[in-house]
């Protein structure tokens, strides 16, 4: 064999054998980064349900809270109204003695609504002394959503992203596992066909290489 020859066989192999150890270590970091993605992706999930549990307790004592309020504005407004009608009964009635019973009826119902509208935030009582239950809820979600993460929604989407960047590093890693057979092979094989096996090992290699600079600068 000429010496040329010699020196291009041995000139080639030492290049596939750079690009062997180069796909070897591209390999193992396209591996690190899908184990980080996936463990990001674990990681956003855990925090997606600790923010569903959050917002589901947040809905729940919000609600119970607000029934509870309405309940006492209710009981409130039927206290307000019995009593007038009966103090107004009393001033219908001439027996003085039933008269009075009435009024003191009246005033004893009138007493309790000291009580009863303390449970309830006269901030929501409307122009015409209605309360508005549906402003009290939302006043209040809103004040669950600033002192804690109640949006389980971007939680999830992060996972499914990271999850989908990991699956696709997976693919990838599967293209430079056929590169790194394709120029293994190319370096072992003596013949000329090892040449159309390195130019598909080589070109696998850079489609692997744009497809991981493509993830990460979506990442």
């Amino acid at each position: 064999m000429p010496e040329r020859n010699v020196r291009w066989n041995r000139s080639f192999e030492t290049a596939l054998s750079l690009v062997v150890a180069f796909i070897t270590c591209l390999s193992a970091l396209v591996t690190f980064r899908a184990t980080i993605y996936t463990d990001e992706a674990t990681n956003a999930d855990f925090r997606g349900i600790t923010a569903a549990l959050a917002r589901e307790e947040a809905i729940a004592r919000t609600t119970m809270e607000r029934y509870q309020q309405y309940r006492a504005y209710v009981n409130y407004r039927r206290n307000d109204q019995l009593g007038r009608l009966i103090w107004d009964d009393s001033t219908q009635v001439q027996d003085e003695a039933i008269a009075q019973a009435l009024r003191n009826r009246a005033t004893t119902l009138w007493d309790q609504n000291f009580v009863d509208d303390r449970f309830f935030d006269m901030r929501y009582l409307d122009a015409n002394g209605q309360f508005d239950d549906q402003r009290m809820y939302d006043e209040s979600m809103a004040n669950e959503r600033r002192s804690r993460d109640l949006d389980a929604e971007q939680h999830f989407r992060l996972a499914d992203s990271r999850r989908t960047f990991a699956e696709r590093q997976i693919l990838l890693l599967i293209v430079l596992v056929f590169a790194l057979w394709c120029c293994t092979l190319a370096t072992e094989i003596k013949r000329r066909i090892r040449y159309p096996i390195a130019v598909a090992g080589v070109l696998s290699l850079a489609l692997a290489i744009g497809g991981i600079v493509a993830i990460w600068l979506q990442a």
